[in-house]
């Protein structure tokens, strides 16, 4: 059988109530105690039995108000890096930049062209002594006017020995001398008629 809570409730009052009129009665009456007993326990036992019917759902009660926001917790460990994107497309030509500084310019020495027989000895006299400075020699034979600069510093053709060419040295630091050698002539072709030396005195 089933009841609800609330019918579960005045049975129980009943109960009480019964049972306080019983010891009534029976101390008027003289009724033993035992059987008295023995009907409440019954009742007791079927009540037992009885199973409670849940009573209707009451309404929702209003939201409770927001709780505080916690503390942020721990930052993971930082992922792997991925892999490299791709190389991305090559970008527009810049603008041309301004001029660069001029290169040498004009030879603090030039010799022009000057005519030297074979066998001879020609001193050059400058005065920018033996460092940072830069010596350009050039030759040219009389027939062809070809400007060379072969055999510059002497040659030994085969067979021989041939002494052909022209070759310099310094002879102090401010003077060179230059040699154009004794078999260097118009028969064998490698002519030095005429040199021209040139020297630059580089900035620090």
């Amino acid at each position: 059988m089933k009841i609800s809570k609330r019918e579960a409730g005045i049975i129980a009052v009943v109960i009480i109530a019964l049972s306080g009129i019983s010891f009534a009665y029976a101390a008027t009456n003289g009724k033993p105690f035992n059987e008295i007993w023995d009907a409440i326990f019954g009742l007791q036992a079927a009540i037992k039995n009885i199973e409670l019917l849940p009573g209707p759902a009451g309404e929702m009660g209003p939201q409770g108000p927001k709780g505080e926001t916690g503390e942020q917790g721990l930052i993971g460990p930082a992922g792997s890096d991925g892999p490299a994107g791709a190389t991305g497309a090559t970008g527009s030509k810049g603008d041309t930049g301004p001029p660069g500084p001029p290169g040498f310019g004009k030879p603090d020495l030039d010799t022009g062209w000057k005519s030297i027989e074979a066998n001879v000895i020609v001193p050059i006299i400058y005065k920018f002594g033996l460092k940072n400075i830069f010596v350009y020699v050039i030759g040219m034979d009389g027939i062809s006017n070809n400007v060379h600069q072969r055999y510059l510093g002497g040659h030994i053709d085969w067979p021989g020995p041939v002494e052909v060419g022209l070759c310099y040295w310094w002879d102090d630091a401010n003077s060179i001398n230059l040699h154009r050698f004794s078999d260097d002539n118009q028969d064998r072709g490698f002519d030095w008629d005429y040199y021209r030396v040139m020297i630059w005195k580089i900035p620090n």
